[in-house]
């Protein structure tokens, strides 16, 4: 009788700590695929309304994205519209290392990230396009 006690309690410590990992996991899918959907939509912004990247990111960060995204666009838009002495990729850099403790990224997505950020930000219109669309037909982030 005690031992189908204790194989039942190990049963279900186990089965709590993959539900508790799993949870990571689907955070990092919903929260990268946020990412790619919110890089599409700043690239419309950008190619078809010719918007600056300041103020596209702001937009995009109020209307169309969420999670992953909203967070880092609008942090970057408000430094550099408000004025703050960073540069783009600084700011970029800076709010990317915050959003991988907050959004379950590893590693690898922190580092594809800013890389995608260091082509935004050192490019013109057609770059920046040509940026995103290769992020995002990799599906990479």
């Amino acid at each position: 009788m005690l031992n189908i006690f204790f194989n039942t309690l190990i049963f279900v410590i186990c089965c709590a700590i993959g539900y508790y990992h799993a949870h990571d996991y689907r955070c990092r899918v919903v929260n990268l695929q946020s990412f790619l959907n919110g890089l599409k939509n700043l690239e419309d912004e950008i190619l078809y309304r010719k918007t600056p990247l300041p103020e596209a990111m702001k937009v995009i960060s109020e209307e169309k994205a969420n999670h992953a995204a909203k967070e880092l666009f609008s942090k970057v838009s408000e430094d550099l519209i408000g004025k703050s002495n960073c540069s783009f990729i600084e700011s970029w850099i800076k709010y990317t290392e915050e959003l991988g403790e907050s959004c379950s990224f590893t590693t690898e997505d922190i580092y594809t990230i800013n890389e995608l950020g260091k082509g935004l930000g050192g490019t013109d219109v057609h770059g920046q396009s040509t940026v995103i669309q290769r992020k995002t037909a990799r599906g990479s982030c």
